[in-house]
């Protein structure tokens, strides 16, 4: 477990090593509570996807990427997220527990107007289920990276 005071000197040490020397009574006023909130979050616990949990408790959960908010915006309506497509195997899992998060869906097909790389991601749905069911994640990845380069 690391201390406020580890945490606010190792801070301040890096910002020494880059030239910010001499920090005022109010610059280190903020490090302290950079560091506070930074602890703070660190003792929360892992707030996970939950099938069925709905879209405003999904994304307030620590399972919601760039790409699956990209999702919800197109198909919740949620506030503009901008544009984003699965890197990885996770970044996808994100995405598939988007789905089971969300009570209301819609139509998975409608992501296809989203771009040409959701189109042929939509397309492989279910194979690419399929493999992270199994644990192919490097198969997943070397999907997503093909159809971001057609």
């Amino acid at each position: 477990m690391i201390s406020q005071i580890n945490l606010v000197s190792e801070i301040l040490n890096i910002l020494v090593k880059n030239g910010y020397k001499d920090a005022l009574p109010r610059q280190i006023n903020i490090v302290i509570k950079a560091a506070n909130e930074i602890l703070a979050e660190f003792e929360k616990p892992f707030h996970p996807a939950t099938p069925n949990m709905g879209i405003w408790n999904w994304l307030a959960c620590d399972e919601a990427g760039l790409s699956s908010k990209y999702m919800a915006y197109k198909l919740c309506d949620t506030p503009v997220e901008p544009y984003a497509f699965p890197q990885d195997s996770d970044d996808f899992g994100r995405c598939l527990k988007f789905l089971e998060a969300v009570t209301k869906r819609r139509d998975l097909q409608e992501m296809k107007l989203a771009s040409r790389e959701w189109e042929k991601l939509v397309g492989k749905w279910f194979l690419l289920v399929e493999l992270y069911e199994k644990g192919f994640h490097e198969r997943i990845y070397e999907e997503l990276q093909e159809m971001r380069e057609m």
